[in-house]
C-alpha cells in the first residue's frame, strides 16, 4: 500500500471539495440548493461518462447495485444537513457536520479492520479539531433540534465514506464515482419533482459556475476514490474533509470575507496536521 500516493490523492480530493464548496454560494443564493444540486448532478453524470470511456472498467452486478445502494444512501445525509440548515443558523450546523471523519475513522475500525499507525492520531486530531473551530460561529451557538439533524448527518456520512471502498476495490474509481452521480440525478431529479419545483431559466453565467463546481467534484470524488486504493480509508477521509479550509481561504481571497483571529489559528492548526500526515 503506497500510502504517499493515497495522501497526495487525499489533498487533491480536499482542494476540489473545498473549491466546490466554495464556489457553491453564488448559485445557491441566486435558484436554491436544489436546484443547484440537481444541474450540478447532470454536468457531473456527463463528465463522469465522458471520463469512463477511456478509463479501464470491471462490470459486476452485485457491486454496481452496491454503488447505487450507497448513492442512495448518501442522500439521506444531505437531507438532514439541508434541514439542520432551514431550522438552525449555519455557524451551528456546519461545524458539527463536518466533524464526519471522526465516525468514517471509527467505522473503518470496526468494519475494515484499519489499524491506525500511531503518527497519525495526533494530527487526525488536530485536523478534526481543526475544522470545527474554523467553521464554527461561537455567538450562534446553541442548542438547538438543528443540532441533533447535523449530528445524525455525520454520522451518516462517516458510514458513507467507509461503504464507498467496497465497489472501488471492485469496478474501480472512476466507475463507482459515475454510478453514484447517476444515482444522485435520479433520486435529486425526483426530490425536485415531488417538491414541485422545477428548473426555472438559468443565466449562462450561473450555468458555467454550476459546471465549474461540476469540475471541482468529479475531481474531488475521483481523486478520494483513487486515494482509498493507496491508503487508508481513515488516512485519506481526514485529508479530504479539510475542504473547509480551501472552501474559507477561496472565501477569503475571492470574496473578500473577514475572517476571525480563531480562525486563523484554526487554519495553522489543520495545515499543521496535513503536514504532519504527509512526511
Amino acid at each position: 500500500m503506497t500510502t504517499m500516493q493515497g495522501i497526495i490523492f487525499g489533498i487533491i480530493s480536499m482542494f476540489g471539495f473545498g473549491l466546490s464548496n466554495g464556489i457553491s454560494k453564488k448559485p445557491i443564493i441566486k435558484i436554491g440548493i436544489l436546484q443547484t444540486l440537481v444541474i450540478r448532478m447532470r454536468f457531473t453524470t456527463f463528465l463522469l461518462f465522458c471520463l469512463l470511456l477511456f478509463s479501464k472498467k470491471t462490470y459486476n452486478l452485485k457491486y454496481m447495485l452496491i454503488a447505487l445502494g450507497i448513492s442512495a444512501f448518501g442522500y439521506i445525509p444531505l437531507l438532514f444537513f439541508y434541514k439542520a440548515l432551514e431550522i438552525s443558523k449555519v455557524g451551528v450546523v456546519v461545524p458539527i457536520a463536518n466533524s464526519y471523519a471522526m465516525f468514517t475513522i471509527l467505522g473503518s475500525a470496526i468494519l475494515l479492520g484499519e489499524t491506525l499507525n500511531s503518527k497519525f492520531i495526533l494530527p487526525f486530531g488536530m485536523i478534526i479539531v481543526g475544522i470545527i473551530i474554523l467553521s464554527i460561529n461561537i455567538k450562534q451557538f446553541k442548542f438547538s433540534k438543528g443540532l441533533i439533524y447535523a449530528f445524525f448527518a455525520s454520522i451518516l456520512w462517516g458510514i458513507f465514506f467507509v461503504f464507498v471502498s467496497f465497489p472501488v476495490n471492485v469496478l474501480g474509481p472512476v466507475f463507482t464515482s459515475f454510478l453514484m452521480e447517476f444515482m444522485g440525478m435520479i433520486i435529486s431529479t425526483t426530490h425536485l419533482i415531488i417538491k414541485k419545483q422545477k428548473i426555472e431559466k438559468v443565466s449562462k453565467k450561473t450555468i458555467m459556475e454550476i459546471f465549474l463546481i461540476s469540475l471541482f467534484v468529479v475531481t474531488a470524488a475521483v481523486s478520494y476514490n483513487f486515494g482509498i486504493q493507496y491508503a487508508l480509508v481513515s488516512v485519506v477521509v481526514t485529508l479530504s474533509s479539510a475542504a473547509p479550509l480551501v472552501s474559507t481561504l477561496y472565501g477569503r481571497i475571492f470574496l473578500k470575507e473577514k475572517l476571525k483571529f480563531y480562525q486563523y489559528i484554526a487554519i495553522l492548526v489543520i495545515l499543521t496536521g496535513i503536514i504532519i500526515i504527509s512526511i
